[in-house]
């Protein structure tokens, strides 16, 4: 793979040069790249472009950076969401899959892996990939779907408000891009996300402890959809089965729910807040799921059935249940895939899944 970023070092190698362009910095039918030397890729009007360069190519988005560089938690979003890739380059120049520590030897085989007897057992690795991270985290992630009807007092960001609270933090700064420069007030992002209507931007915010959210909102026939998602740090023994009841029950009782889902994810803590670096991390694991009443009934949802087959509590009120499924011990993501399957045909798995473009 072609050097485009110089990696770990303060002056260029002269064998070792820097390719840097704040958009694109190479690109073919299959894929464009980001290159960086920064320490930390933070979601900036830059790398938005680039994301955005790469949904019109239709494409997939690369990033490439120096070993020891971390993103933030608004690139890794926006990222996941585009399907996109991150390589890192070490100071010989050879690359690296961020995720799996694998040597690659083009972009393309951060998702396409050649033929190979050997497949990655005898691919080199990323040095120290494997080494116990002195700063890694357990952050409570949650993913909410509300709606509502639109009035003079219509807010955006009461999700993001009450769930962090809850989890145990509260909003200090936001914007649509990095770095969050303005400090919190809901009557602003209200005022943003209206303006942006139909589809409005992306409101991205920071909070104590390196906490994130993200708060997007459409226009829909029957009022506005609103899209909450984020992550609070908690202690490595804190209760995430109740913590995740707690959000449920909160999102059922203070907003017309359509869907919402807590998991548990491993990130890094430094200075600059929550990142993910190149090492080998624990993959999310789902906590919790909770069908908001609407699509308990749209759907046909049979009640019954969810209580004995995946033991789900029935919150909410009476007339119009929401189902809560808290997957405790055990294979969570086994037991949240038979509960997307068992439903998929009716439409639960398209909530389950659903994407929106990075904005």
């Amino acid at each position: 793979m072609d050097t485009l970023v110089e990696a770990d070092r303060a002056e260029p190698a002269q064998d070792c040069p820097v390719g840097w362009h704040p958009a694109v910095d190479d690109f073919d039918e299959r894929y464009v790249v980001f290159a960086t030397p920064s320490l930390t890729v933070r979601f900036t009007e830059p790398f938005a472009s680039f994301v955005g360069e790469a949904a019109v190519r239709q494409v997939r988005p690369v990033l490439v950076t120096r070993t020891d560089a971390r993103v933030s938690p608004f690139v890794s979003s926006v990222m996941a969401r585009a399907g996109g890739v991150w390589a890192v380059q070490a100071r010989d120049c050879a690359t690296y899959d961020a995720f799996t520590g694998s040597q690659v030897g083009s972009p393309v085989e951060l998702w396409e892996r050649p033929d190979t007897d050997g497949d990655d057992v005898h691919r080199d690795r990323l040095a120290g990939f494997a080494d116990p991270s002195g700063s890694a985290v357990q952050v409570v992630t949650f993913d909410v779907r509300t709606h509502q009807i639109v009035g003079s007092s219509t807010k955006v960001g009461m999700v993001a408000e009450q769930v962090g609270a809850l989890l145990g933090t509260s909003w200090q700064c936001w914007s649509t891009r990095e770095p969050l420069l303005a400090g919190w007030d809901i009557d602003a992002v209200t005022t943003v996300v209206r303006r942006g209507m139909p589809d409005s931007p992306t409101v991205r915010a920071g909070g104590t402890d390196g906490a994130f959210c993200e708060v997007q909102a459409s226009r829909t026939g029957a009022g506005v959809s609103e899209h909450t998602l984020g992550g609070v740090p908690v202690s490595a023994d804190a209760d995430l089965a109740a913590l995740a009841t707690k959000v449920g029950e909160l999102v059922v009782g203070q907003h017309n729910l359509t869907f919402a889902s807590v998991a548990v994810a491993d990130y890094d803590h430094d200075a600059a807040g929550l990142v993910h670096s190149p090492r080998a991390r624990v993959p999310e694991v789902p906590v919790a799921v909770v069908l908001g009443p609407t699509m308990v009934r749209d759907l046909g949802v049979d009640v019954a059935k969810m209580v004995d087959l995946y033991g789900a509590r029935v919150v909410g009120r009476a007339q119009v249940p929401s189902l809560l499924v808290v997957f405790g011990e055990g294979d969570p993501v086994r037991r949240l895939d038979k509960v997307v399957q068992f439903y998929l045909d009716a439409g639960v798995g398209d909530a389950l899944t659903g994407t929106r473009g990075a904005r």
